[in-house]
């Protein structure tokens, strides 16, 4: 799990728990206690504190049926969270179809609260190899294309302030961990409308992603193609191809008119 902050010592683990339930309840709404933990991998006792918490605070409410919900005290979160629940329902058929034609994992990915990559939808086999726990669950933003191309697309004061007060760990021999170096790699990932990791994660593992924009240009959402390196190898050029293909209609479907960026 990726880590902001160079001083770590100064996250209050509480607040930055809190700030994950809420962004986790941002793409899964009404989920129970027990799913949060499952997810989340907080302990039960922890969890349910920051729900009673954040329920009091009226942040959350908690149906009759047990199920968790944002609160009125986060309304603009809640317009976000029905954005990103139409843009998966949006992507849905197009993630299926990307799944079929290349028969490897498929993740829609957003930014979170605390701008990190959070997964909206994933489309793969039960015994399918891959990084990726659950819907809602965060992931590196760094060794990750799918991380990288929504980073490149933020805005450039923004996108340098999020690389600042990102903590690079190294997770392989090919992890990038230079702050300027990663922001120039943003540059091009910008230029040349997708992104790539290779092994940069863990060993074998490699995933191509291209942006989704909305009517306005924003970039609201990636689409990822998660893969083997072999497989990344021999089919790099094919799996580029679908994907562009895939966020684009879906780009399309929520208004984005590249001819008239």
């Amino acid at each position: 799990m990726e880590k902001y902050g160079r001083k770590n010592e100064y996250i209050l683990s509480s607040v930055s728990h809190s700030l994950q339930v809420l962004d986790l309840l941002m793409v899964r709404d009404g989920l129970r206690l027990k799913d949060i933990t499952d997810i989340l991998g907080l302990d039960r006792s922890s969890a349910f504190k920051i729900l009673y918490t954040l329920n009091y605070r009226g942040f959350v409410f908690k149906d009759d049926h047990s199920r968790y919900h944002l609160g009125g005290k986060l309304a603009p979160c809640k317009q976000i969270s029905e954005t990103r629940h139409n843009i998966s329902e949006i992507a849905k058929p197009y993630i299926v179809q990307l799944w079929a034609r290349t028969q490897k994992t498929v993740l829609l990915g957003v930014l979170g609260l605390d701008s990190k990559l959070t997964i909206a939808s994933i489309k793969t086999e039960p015994n399918q190899d891959s990084i990726v726990g659950r819907i809602g669950a965060g992931m590196d933003i760094y060794t990750t294309g799918l991380g990288k191309i929504l980073l490149a697309f933020q805005e450039p004061n923004f996108r340098k302030t999020i690389v600042e007060h990102c903590r690079f760990e190294k997770r392989t021999e090919k992890t990038i961990t230079d702050p300027q170096a990663f922001l120039e790699l943003l540059s091009i990932c910008e230029k040349q409308k997708w992104a790539a990791s290779y092994e940069e994660n863990r060993p074998g593992h490699c995933d191509l992603a291209a942006p989704i924009f909305d009517y306005s240009g924003a970039c609201v959402a990636a689409l990822s193609i998660v893969s083997d390196r072999s497989s990344m190898d021999s089919y790099r050029p094919l799996y580029l191809k679908h994907l562009q293909d895939a966020a684009h209609q879906i780009s399309e479907l929520l208004g984005y008119n590249s001819y008239l960026k």
